[in-house]
């Protein structure tokens, strides 16, 4: 049991992507571990978000980033304005066989909304070399008490429910590491998860974007990584394709982002020898504009049509 200050690395508060600094935790936290069966979970009071420097209260980290627009097409205002005590999360993880490994987690936090995932995933190794990778992921959403506040210009969850349901299949060895991703949020109502608390767990997740706020996507990702032999050199790529409602349908759409094609290159080395700790990380974002439908500047001005450089070193010890 850990009662204090501390990170964890959940389907649902996750540790950022990339290397930056981030999403820190406080609370009460225990595992405990039988034989294949991996249970974990704990209450949380206090959230300190990725790239922030002080910590909050559960009900004062949603908002910090953009809060987007509320179903109706007005501004959201739920920053300041969220009311909840807290979060409760539990999660079981088991290995049903040398292949197989399924998980099951479930977040509650107070007056907003519920949220519950399973995931399988298997690493099935090949009479020919390397292991085909598959997997399976569904996540359904309901909201809590008042979703945050009874004025819906200031709640944070809007909508009653949510789901999304997604898969992988790939291959991969030492050196490679290939896969092809979906992930499908329906038409059910906005999938809402704070992105002030991390990255999304849909296995088309790829870095600096989330799919918060979006219901009725189609979403699409290729990877390819390769870890140099020999060194402590990595370099991925990912291509995806999302396919989001029309930019004005607000009760899908709360960030009002047109449908876009997203490319990463991610290169990260680890120093050896007197630098043992340093770590380095160039990662290049370009997201573009999908389809030939003319859009306001609002909805293309650093949404889409963009390149991103992030160059980030960090030492650990």
């Amino acid at each position: 049991v850990v009662l204090g200050k501390q990170l964890i690395n959940t389907p649902f508060i996750n540790l950022q992507d990339g290397r930056m600094r981030p999403t820190e935790v406080s609370g009460l936290w225990t595992e405990i571990n039988t034989g294949n069966t991996k249970v974990e979970g704990g209450l949380l009071n206090k959230i300190s978000p990725r790239g922030t420097v002080r910590w909050y209260s559960v009900e004062e980290s949603i908002g910090i980033y953009s809060q987007g627009l509320n179903t109706d097409g007005s501004r959201s205002d739920y920053a300041g304005n969220t009311s909840t005590k807290g979060v409760a999360m539990l999660g079981i993880t088991h290995q049903a066989s040398k292949a197989l490994s399924l998980k099951f987690w479930n977040i509650y936090t107070e007056n907003i909304f519920n949220a519950a995932l399973l995931q399988a995933d298997i690493k099935q190794p090949l009479s020919a070399g390397g292991h085909a990778v598959a997997g399976l992921q569904f996540i359904t959403q309901h909201r809590i008490g008042n979703g945050g506040n009874d004025d819906l210009s200031k709640r944070y969850m809007q909508q009653k429910t949510a789901m999304t349901f997604g898969g992988m299949v790939g291959w991969e060895n030492k050196q490679w590491k290939t896969s092809f991703n979906f992930n499908r949020i329906t038409a059910q109502g906005r999938y809402t998860m704070p992105r002030e608390w991390g990255r999304d767990p849909f296995y088309t997740f790829i870095s600096r974007e989330r799919n918060e706020g979006f219901g009725d996507v189609n979403a699409y990702v290729i990877r390819l990584g390769y870890s140099v032999p020999g060194t402590t050199l990595k370099l991925n790529t990912a291509f995806g394709y999302v396919d989001l409602p029309d930019v004005t349908n607000y009760s899908m759409n709360k960030m009002g982002m047109p449908s876009y094609t997203q490319t990463a290159l991610d290169l990260r080395y680890d120093f050896k020898g007197i630098l043992n700790g340093l770590g380095l990380q160039v990662l290049y974002i370009y997201k573009a504009k999908a389809g030939n439908k003319v859009l306001n500047d609002k909805f293309i001005i650093n949404k889409v049509n963009m390149g991103l450089w992030n160059m980030v070193m960090n030492y650990n010890f």
